[in-house]
């Protein structure tokens, strides 16, 4: 959070989400849905490498390429079930040269 890169550096930003939920969360039942803000270099949906069961934890992650300007930036990801929201990640970071 809050981090500092270098201008056209490349880094990977990992999150580790846990399932607090009832239900399992499925491989093609629920993505990793990238919303807005500054853009990441995968796909804009990400699928889950396994299944996550209520009380587990899953690792998602995104690879940038930091803007040729410095500044603060911003990005924004979703789980997503079908059309539904229920979990919103945002993630701060300062470009500096």
């Amino acid at each position: 959070k809050n981090t500092e890169f270098k201008v056209e550096s490349r880094f990977t930003v990992y999150w580790t989400l846990m399932n607090t939920g009832t239900k399992t969360w499925t491989i093609n039942g629920v993505d990793f849905v990238y919303s807005g803000g500054y853009r990441h270099e995968e796909t804009k949906i990400q699928d889950f490498t396994r299944n996550v069961s209520t009380g587990q934890t899953v690792t998602v992650s995104a690879s940038f390429h930091a803007p040729k300007k410095p500044g603060i930036y911003q990005t924004f990801f979703n789980l997503m079930v079908g059309k539904r929201i229920f979990c919103g990640i945002k993630y701060i970071f300062e470009v500096y040269e």
